[in-house]
């Protein structure tokens, strides 16, 4: 229950955006149906009633152009593989930050190890003046730790 202060909070902004898709769904079904006909329903062979129809040319749907329902769906599956083809060219890899990998010394058990972090991250905490990275675990001794940066590839 949700408290008279909590106007609309999480689950209520999910409703408007329900609400939208279940009407656009409802929307395109209802015109497909239109489109198709009620003949095809009560056709005894649905598959060639359907395929009929979907070459038939409807006034209302062809703008005046004479496309038919075929068209439409040609269009489409055209329209998505080219979209389809761009979004994958489009996906090409930017590296925001650089990699580095850093060799770090736990300081009681003297147990060496590589991690790879940013060198924006190096230089933010103050390498090579600082040479201790935050509270980590080391891997061997099991203590936390701050490591120490005994080399890096920078």
């Amino acid at each position: 229950m949700l408290h008279e202060n909590d106007h609309y909070k999480e689950k209520d902004g999910i409703r408007p955006r329900s609400f939208t898709r279940h009407h656009r769904n409802n929307n395109v079904t209802h015109h497909s149906l239109e489109i198709v006909g009620e003949e095809v329903f009560t056709s005894s062979d649905i598959l060639s009633a359907l395929e009929a129809s979907l070459w038939t040319e409807y006034t209302d749907l062809t703008l005046g152009i004479g496309l038919k329902p075929i068209h439409y769906a040609i269009f489409g599956i055209v329209f998505v593989i080219i979209g389809s083809a761009i979004f994958i060219a489009r996906r090409e890899r930017v590296t925001v930050t650089e990699e580095a990998t850093v060799m770090l010394e736990c300081p009681y058990c003297k147990h060496q190890w590589r991690e790879s972090m940013s060198k924006t991250h190096l230089k933010s905490m103050g390498y090579p003046r600082v040479r201790t990275l935050s509270r980590r675990k080391c891997p061997k001794c099991a203590k936390f730790i701050r490591p120490k940066i005994a080399a890096t590839n920078v």
